[in-house]
């Protein structure tokens, strides 16, 4: 008799299909499951690597928390984890971590960025604290980062909006730039890179370190503007390039009890370097500011430094400003106006170990001050 072979059935074949599916997905799971396991102990274990150098870089002598000025002791610790060989783009957290650093309790920790709560260690697990390395380089959690405390710019970026500090921050971005997108707007204030405004009840403090901030904006570009604050303003920057067409660094209409700047290692370039229109104490050190012929033919006399007029009815005026320069070398590129210093109001001005250059050759300060309005300027150098 002959045999048929008989084989599966629609039926048996559907349910081979439904048992390896089922398998399947409880593989990937279980797969999946493990990864994110190993992906989250690989970041603890960093965590606890980072905070074992901290510790040997202190213990070593090396100061790294500094009294009073957060900011600067965030800069020193992100700084020790570079040099000891971690990315500053922080890119080995795979599992939706970044770092941060309790000051209170001397620790790195890990925190998950989605809820921006601590994760690691375990004791602190749920806590909320404000400054963590989140790395952004986009305007819209570029500026959440600034209101959380500490910005980390990790790679170039180009933002179409200036962007707004009111708080105390930190920025940290090892030689990337930070640029306005030209926008070519008539309000000066839109025209910034950064705007620091809005301390109304609290003073702030700002600190830089290797951020290049640029604005090539055609109107009335800033690159720093510091503008109607009411309380106290500090801004720190090392190792930080400003460019920008017109006004580098911008202070007006900022509070009576003035604005205090210390700027170290830096160059500093625009139509002018900095310009004055409100109280401010100023400290440049190993500085180069440079003063190039931008807006020629407008009528006005720039300079590098500017001390500008007392405007009625403004918070705070330039008079009895001080500006303070050390080691530093200040540069007018093809200018029309042959002036290094203007000055529209009272003030004084030290310049210690400065040189300055006028179209590469080198020339003494005092024969390029420039004084109008009646005012004048205790110069003092050394």
């Amino acid at each position: 008799m002959k045999q048929t072979k008989k084989g599966f059935t629609l039926v048996e074949l559907l349910v081979v299909i439904a048992i390896l599916a089922i398998l399947a997905t409880v593989s990937v799971v279980g797969y999946t499951s493990f990864i994110t396991k190993a992906q989250i102990s690989a970041d603890e274990q960093a965590v606890v690597q980072m905070n074992v150098v901290l510790q040997s870089v202190q213990a070593g002598g090396e100061e790294i928390l500094v009294d009073d000025n957060q900011g600067q002791t965030c800069i020193n610790i992100f700084n020790n984890l570079i040099e000891n060989g971690y990315s500053d783009e922080f890119h080995t957290y795979y599992a939706k971590h970044s770092i941060g650093y309790v000051v209170d309790h001397g620790i790195i920790y890990l925190v998950l960025v989605e809820d921006n709560a601590v994760t690691f260690p375990e004791k602190y697990a749920g806590s909320d604290y404000s400054i963590f390395f989140k790395p952004t380089n986009n305007a819209e959690d570029f500026q959440e980062a600034l209101d959380s405390g500490f910005a980390l710019l990790t790679q170039d970026a180009v933002f179409d909006e200036a962007l707004t500090i009111s708080k105390d921050v930190t920025i940290v971005a090892n030689g990337k730039n930070l640029q306005d997108n030209r926008l070519l707007n008539t309000d000066s204030s839109a025209n910034s890179a950064i705007n620091i405004t809005g301390a109304n009840t609290e003073p702030i403090t700002v600190t830089m370190s290797g951020v290049n901030i640029l604005n090539d904006d055609d109107i009335s570009g800033r690159g720093l503007n510091i503008v109607n604050n009411e309380k106290k303003v500090t801004v720190i920057l090392d190792n930080c390039n400003i460019r920008s067409l017109y006004y580098a660094v911008n202070i007006v209409g900022s509070n009576k009890e003035g604005v205090d700047i210390i700027i170290r290692n830096s160059t500093i370039e625009g139509w002018a370097a900095i310009n004055i229109w409100a109280k401010t104490n100023v400290t440049f050190e190993n500085c180069t500011l440079i003063s190039n012929d931008i807006a020629s033919g407008e009528g006005n006399v720039f300079a590098p430094i500017v001390i500008n007029r007392e405007i009625e009815g403004a918070i705070s005026t330039p008079k009895d400003s001080q500006l303070t320069f050390k080691n530093c070398t200040i540069k007018i590129n093809n200018r029309v106006d042959d002036v290094f210093v203007l000055v529209k109001s009272n003030c004084e001005l030290t310049f210690e170990q400065c040189t300055f250059i006028m179209n590469d050759e080198e020339v003494q300060l005092n024969d390029y001050i420039v004084y109008e309005y009646g005012a004048t300027a205790t110069i003092i150098t050394r």
